[in-house]
């Protein structure tokens, strides 16, 4: 009864505005306001921003001065890294796909709350529901979120709910935060072996007198040549070995396996998909080795074919490294192979 009877005080102080009217019907609306009420004019709108206002923004100031340095400090970001030393490239992909992941499971987690029906009487007050907004985090309702975003482009929803944007940038959304907190911590990566009891540590797999019996260099050897390897290509292709008989186009084969990643070649993902993987810091498939590494390749199919005796020296340093010529792009080309210099 009192808040019904507040209700319409409050009404009548604001001379019983009308629910809309265009911007012009306002002003006409504050004119006739102010010459027929000036009392009630001068208490709702004169002493609101004269006095009133000031005097609240003037304390929300305050307010947020300290809040922003002690409380809500959103100009600092977690990065999510153990505390370490860490190249800048790493900071920008932790401190953008954590900020991600937070937004996943805080802020569309807590839209999904808010727009339920069934909420707890509780959430009513506004002190509960910032409390408890401050503490929230739910993975599962983010991912409810987007599920249904994804979804506001289907051609059966009344156009007055479809948004095909909302629906594209949920599902990549969506596409990202699983990369980012189930695929890339569970990705398995080859671990080349130490094997320091054989010279200096996973180098000595260069060495002449290096043991490739060992078990760890097979298990590692297994998994490497489960990939692309444009080496072992190399080895078995007849161009390439014909090209390798003169020793200066073999050296021309030796620099351009230097300083080069070589990328087998594929059809390009659409731009959409080249984008999310950009974001994800994903990276082709490539190929590269050492100088040391191009030398001895070079020198082993001539060793093998031409009965040469030669070691990774005779092409080592040889100069101009990291030059490809058209008859070596060409070769590679023609495998399967595209060049990315890199120096």
């Amino acid at each position: 009864m009192i808040k019904k009877i507040y209700k319409k005080f409050d009404k009548w102080m604001d001379y019983n505005p009308p629910g809309a009217l265009s911007s012009k019907g306002w002003r006409l609306f504050n004119k006739e306001f102010k010459e027929k009420a000036p009392i009630r004019f001068w208490i709702r709108r004169s002493f609101r921003h004269a006095i009133w206002y000031p005097i609240s923004r003037t304390n929300t100031k305050i307010y947020s001065w300290f809040s922003y340095r002690l409380f809500n400090r959103y100009h600092k970001i977690n990065t999510g890294l153990k505390p370490g030393y860490y190249e800048l490239d790493t900071r920008i992909l932790h401190v953008n796909f954590n900020l991600l992941k937070d937004f996943v499971e805080c802020e569309l987690a807590w839209s999904k709350i808010i727009h339920e029906d069934n909420r707890p009487w509780y959430e009513r007050f506004r002190v509960v529901r910032m409390f408890r907004r401050s503490r929230f985090r739910s993975p599962a309702l983010g991912l409810e979120y987007l599920e249904w975003a994804s979804k506001l482009d289907d051609p059966k929803l009344p156009p007055f709910e479809r948004s095909e944007g909302q629906a594209i940038a949920a599902r990549e959304t969506a596409i990202l935060y699983d990369w980012w907190v189930n695929k890339r911590p569970s990705r398995k990566r080859i671990k080349v072996p130490n094997y320091g009891d054989q010279g200096l540590g996973d180098l000595s797999v260069l060495d002449d007198d290096f043991d490739h019996n060992n078990e760890d260099y097979k298990r590692a050897k297994e998994a490497m040549d489960a990939q692309r390897n444009l080496s072992l290509e190399m080895a078995q292709d007849r161009i390439t070995i014909a090209y390798l008989k003169d020793v200066e186009v073999a050296k021309d084969f030796y620099r351009a396996l230097c300083n080069v990643d070589w990328y087998p070649t594929i059809e390009p993902l659409p731009e959409d998909e080249q984008i999310i993987s950009k974001l994800k810091g994903e990276r082709p498939e490539y190929w590269s080795c050492s100088w040391r590494a191009a030398g001895r390749f070079i020198a082993e199919i001539r060793n093998k074919n031409y009965n040469c005796v030669e070691t990774y020296l005779d092409f080592y340093c040889s100069g101009d490294e990291g030059t490809i010529t058209d008859q070596v792009r060409d070769c590679f080309e023609r495998m399967g192979w595209r060049p990315e210099t890199f120096y």
